[in-house]
């Protein structure tokens, strides 16, 4: 499966006009990226899994430790868009170039998507920080 959002990603990104650019920060540097990246250690007691938790609720233990990210950025995956995943995540191999989507999504703040939210109609499983 992995493998194959892999390839989907890099069929996106030949498409796409914007490219991604990944740089290595030391973690002393990058506190609140390794936070993100390991969210079940903000619960008390530590997760194990967050898996079956709401996206809404990973949002806001984030947002608990480090308010000022309630105004950041976060990607939300278009309908078109997903609909390209189910059939690339289980399929043996990528074996179709994907289309040329319009749509790829749109940036919401990460507030709009946490479950204390006025507004927490956009929450989703499939918006990226």
């Amino acid at each position: 499966m992995a493998t194959n959002a892999l390839r989907l990603f890099a069929e996106y990104m030949l498409l796409s006009d914007v490219s991604p650019v990944t740089e290595w920060i030391p973690g002393e540097l990058n506190v609140e990226a390794d936070a993100v990246s390991r969210v079940h250690e903000l619960f008390t007691p530590k997760k194990e899994l967050i898996y079956d938790l709401r996206y809404s609720v990973l949002i806001d233990q984030v947002l608990r430790k480090y308010k000022k990210m309630s105004s950041y950025q976060v990607f939300q995956l278009s309908p078109e868009l997903l609909s390209d995943l189910p059939s690339v995540m289980y399929a043996d191999g990528l074996t179709v170039v994907p289309k040329r989507r319009n749509n790829l999504g749109r940036f919401l703040p990460a507030d709009c998507i946490s479950s204390h939210s006025a507004t927490d109609t956009t929450s989703s499983n499939f918006c990226f920080l």
